[in-house]
């Protein structure tokens, strides 16, 4: 407007550079700021982040330990149940330990007094068999095999000798220990009472008179609900010096071995006590010969459970055991049939009272 041509060009110039230059400078500051910001934004997104995954490992973190407290309180309270079961039920079994110690030492008090009555009731029981004196000055030469199956026997043998004759009985009576025991004692003192009273009885006759006593004696009427206890016996009426012998049986059978050859002489298939059939029992005479071995016996050898088989000794058995040790001495004899029977029974319980009584025939 002045006219100054050269100054406005220069002027023009140099408010045109200062323009670039100025604006140049805005575009590096707000690229500055642009990066400035782009770099704070990434740190920032960076730290946040980090933050989170501190976040999540610290909430990790604190969900496990609240895991482990919860796992190890309820690991402490299971514990503690545990320990007061544990202590409950010891305290329980230690009170019934205690219960049954009074128990079992009531019991064990009671079994001993039980044993002792019965200990007691043998001594009775073995006072009325016969004194071994009376047996060795009248048999001489024999051999009896007791083993009761309890303390007491229902089996039992007899021995009288009256006006020249001798009485022999070997009886096995219903059941075995204190009932058996009973029924022994019963037929013992019959016996004894019969031979003190009656004169010369034949052996049938006595076993008729014995099976009488005992039906009053038991109240026995044949009814069917009734008990039908009583007892097998085998009974011998032999004079001294007179080849002969009585004898008469109630199921018992008598075994005689002569020169190893085993006779049998059958009872009567009926008991001394109450039967269907009320006949008189039957009187053998069997003839001897000096040396002859007589054998009485109850079923309690035959009918023991054992050998490999779980079976019975059986009569065939037994007949034949015999016969090989007739010929040998008492003291043999009945160590060998110990021996067969305690082989036979091995580990298995005795079943019933075990009665074996042998004699020989003649001096020995």
């Amino acid at each position: 407007s002045t006219g100054d041509y050269r100054k406005a060009y220069e002027y023009q110039a140099r408010h045109k550079e200062l323009y670039d230059s100025i604006y140049n400078a805005d575009n590096i500051r707000l690229i500055t700021s642009l990066e400035y910001q782009y770099n704070y934004e990434q740190e920032k997104q960076a730290l946040e982040l980090e933050q989170q995954k501190k976040d999540a490992l610290q909430e990790a973190e604190n969900r496990r330990q609240a895991i482990l407290r919860n796992s190890f309180l309820v690991g402490f309270i299971l514990m503690i149940l545990l320990v007061a079961v544990i202590l409950r039920n010891f305290i329980q079994k230690r009170n019934a330990n205690r219960v049954l110690e009074e128990r079992n030492m009531k019991i064990e008090s009671q079994n001993e007094a039980i044993t002792a009555s019965i200990s007691y009731a043998l001594r009775i029981q073995q006072a009325l068999f016969p004194p071994d004196e009376m047996v060795e000055s009248i048999l001489i030469d024999y051999f009896i095999l007791n083993r009761p199956r309890d303390i007491v026997s229902g089996d039992f043998y007899w021995l009288a000798e009256k006006n020249g004759r001798i009485y022999l009985a070997l009886a096995d009576c219903t059941g075995h220990g204190v009932p058996g025991a009973f029924m022994s004692l019963l037929g013992m003192s019959y016996l004894n009472e019969i031979a003190g009273t009656s004169k010369d009885l034949c052996a049938s006759n006595m076993l008729d008179e014995l099976r009488e006593r005992v039906i009053r004696a038991l109240h026995q009427t044949g009814q069917r609900d009734e008990a039908r206890d009583g007892m097998e016996m085998s009974l011998c009426v032999l004079e001294p010096g007179k080849q002969q012998m009585q004898y008469a049986g109630a199921y018992r059978p008598l075994y005689l071995v002569r020169d190893g050859q085993l006779l049998e002489t059958r009872g009567d298939c009926m008991p001394i006590g109450i039967h269907d059939e009320d006949t008189s029992f039957t009187c053998h005479q069997v003839k001897l010969q000096d040396k002859d071995m007589i054998y009485l016996f109850s079923d309690g050898f035959v009918d023991q459970i054992g050998g490999p088989h779980k079976k019975t000794f059986r009569t065939r058995h037994f007949r034949k055991l015999l016969s090989s040790v007739a010929h040998k001495n008492m003291n043999e004899q009945q160590l060998e049939l110990e021996r067969s029977l305690d082989e036979w029974k091995g580990s298995y319980e005795q079943i019933d009272d075990i009665l074996v009584l042998g004699f020989r025939i003649g001096s020995p």
